[in-house]
């Protein structure tokens, strides 16, 4: 209710409508979305990707056994060459 009010505080003081203002400030916001995109190409944590040539072949399944030793899942059916 309060953002209600503030909305038609400003839409009053500035001769618009409610709407007007709240589609201006989605517009800013989406704006301001936009340029938070991440390059991936200059990421140094993407660049990292492939960087290790051996190591577990079920490591997607079972992080949680190589980082904190727990039990081991079963791969999926699909996943078994």
């Amino acid at each position: 209710m309060e953002l209600y009010r503030k909305v038609e505080k400003k839409a009053k003081r500035e001769s618009m409508s409610s709407a007007a203002i709240i589609r201006e400030a989605v517009a800013q916001y989406l704006e301001k979305e936009g340029e938070k995109e991440i390059d991936w190409e200059n990421d140094p944590i993407f660049k990292l990707v492939g960087i290790i040539k051996d190591g577990p072949t079920d490591l997607s399944v079972n992080h949680d056994y190589y980082l904190y030793g727990m039990k081991k899942k079963k791969k999926h059916q699909r996943c078994q060459k």
